[in-house]
């Protein structure tokens, strides 16, 4: 490929210029056009839109030039930056020198003006070479892009309408169902098995009743004695009672079958003695287990 001639170099300067020119006028249209009509402002920014257009497509008729001269500065941007780093370098060794005494203060200076009027002229350079590199970046990246289309007609803005959403109702989800441990339940109450009713002793039948004579007569109208032909039997007593009570009853009959003693003989003549003989025939004839009566003076 060609190198680029002077020619070319200014029609592509020139033609960066004039897009440079076309792209603040577009911007300046907004704020600068209030007072004319939508359509005339329109008819305006359509003009200088047009022209952009031109000089990008112009541009990118130039694009292998653009190209080229994109790689040289930076090739040339890499050399200064080596020259540089060099020049930094002999600085770096000339004032180790100075230091353990090799050069005096004289060489010193002359050294260390000559390096930093190098390091000046390179960084400039750099600064210069940097730039460059990007214009022609960006020009590169405007070419390569693809053509945007023309902008429609600005319409006024129209208040948006209301839109009018109906929220779906979701049901909220159920919770998850909590497990519940089974707690444990007293056991259900049963009735106790009925116990049969203790066995209750028959009242023995009472005895029949007979006329009493004598001593025994006389017992059975004692308090205690009355207690017990009311009842049957003492209280506390049980069978051995009823035993009693039978006892009692075959003894009386026994007593009313013997027969009556007889009288004892009146004995005139000695009335102590005959006193004394009816006490022990009474005795005699008193039944087993009554106590003898009492002969002495009430």
């Amino acid at each position: 490929m060609a190198p680029p001639t002077p020619e070319t170099d200014a029609t592509i300067e020139s033609l960066l210029e004039q897009r440079a020119q076309y792209e603040q006028w577009i911007q300046r249209l907004d704020a600068a056009g209030e007072k004319a009509p939508p359509a005339v402002r329109q008819k305006v920014r359509t003009d200088y839109e047009a022209r952009l257009q031109g000089v990008i497509q112009q541009l990118r008729g130039h694009a292998a030039t653009i190209n080229a001269e994109l790689e040289r500065h930076q090739s040339a941007q890499a050399e200064l930056d080596r020259e540089r780093r060099t020049a930094e370098e002999a600085l770096s060794e000339a004032e180790v020198r100075y230091a353990v005494g090799e050069f005096s203060d004289e060489e010193w200076n002359r050294i260390s003006d000559v390096a930093q009027e190098q390091l000046e002229r390179l960084r400039g350079e750099l600064r210069t070479e940097g730039d460059e590199i990007a214009r022609l970046a960006e020009v590169q990246q405007l070419i390569s892009a693809p053509r945007r289309p023309a902008p429609a007609a600005t319409v006024a803005p129209q208040a948006p309408a209301t839109t009018v959403t109906h929220q779906m109702y979701e049901p909220e989800p159920s919770p998850d169902p909590v497990s519940v441990s089974p707690v444990a339940q007293a056991p259900a109450y049963q009735q106790p098995p009925s116990q049969a009713p203790a066995p209750q002793h028959a009242p023995a039948p009472p005895a029949p009743a007979h006329h009493a004579t004598g001593p025994e007569a006389a017992s059975n109208q004692a308090p205690g004695n009355q207690a017990r032909t009311a009842t049957g039997a003492p209280a506390g007593h049980g069978v051995a009672a009823n035993a009693f009570d039978e006892m009692t009853f075959l003894k009386s009959v026994s007593e009313d079958e013997r027969p009556a003693a007889a009288p004892p003989s009146r004995r005139p003549s000695n009335p102590g003695t005959g006193g004394q003989g009816r006490a022990e025939g009474a005795v005699a004839s008193a039944p087993a287990g009554a106590a003898p009566a009492s002969t002495g003076p009430g």
